[in-house]
């Protein structure tokens, strides 16, 4: 799992995943094309899951069509699944996946947190600070109530506690 929020540029993802395969870490095009050759060896399938997978967007998207195109490759053994909140990320920025002839990527829509989802997900998360809570039960309640209405993101909920 590689959360590309953590990267300093779209491009960085390339030494990124060579080093979560174990490869050394080349930049550029001799980098994607050692990457490209691991993945369509002989051996077992990898799973390669990318968080906030829209931060790679770029001008000209050539970072995210090269790795949807990995999994294309003849031979490849990659399993790609990536994770963003943009919901049109393939329609909007890679419309040539779409066209190919074995259509594009297969989408999972996830519903946003509900209130009550929510409010768990800050109760575990913020816990307990030397068995005091962290956050008034009202306001942790407040604030998933808030969260929730406007776009049910966990991230931003625990973000507003934390500046609390």
């Amino acid at each position: 799992v590689l959360n590309c929020m953590a990267l300093s540029s779209p491009p960085a993802v390339f030494p990124a995943v060579a080093h979560a395969l174990g490869l050394p870490a080349a930049a550029g095009r001799e980098g994607v094309r050692r990457l490209e050759k691991q993945l369509t060896a002989q051996g077992p399938m990898v799973l390669l899951v990318l968080d906030e997978l829209d931060q790679l967007e770029s001008k000209g998207q050539d970072v995210l069509y090269t790795l949807f195109e990995w999994p294309r490759l003849p031979g490849s053994r990659l399993v790609l699944v990536g994770l963003a909140n943009a919901l049109d990320l393939t329609d909007r920025g890679l419309a040539r996946l779409g066209a190919r002839p074995a259509g594009g990527p297969r989408l999972l829509r996830f519903p946003p947190y509900a209130r009550d989802q929510l409010a768990a997900i800050l109760e575990q998360r913020l816990g307990q600070v030397a068995g005091d809570p962290v956050l008034d039960a009202a306001a942790l309640q407040f604030c998933a109530r808030k969260v929730s209405a406007v776009s049910g993101d966990a991230r931003k909920a625990l973000d507003i506690c934390r500046s609390a």
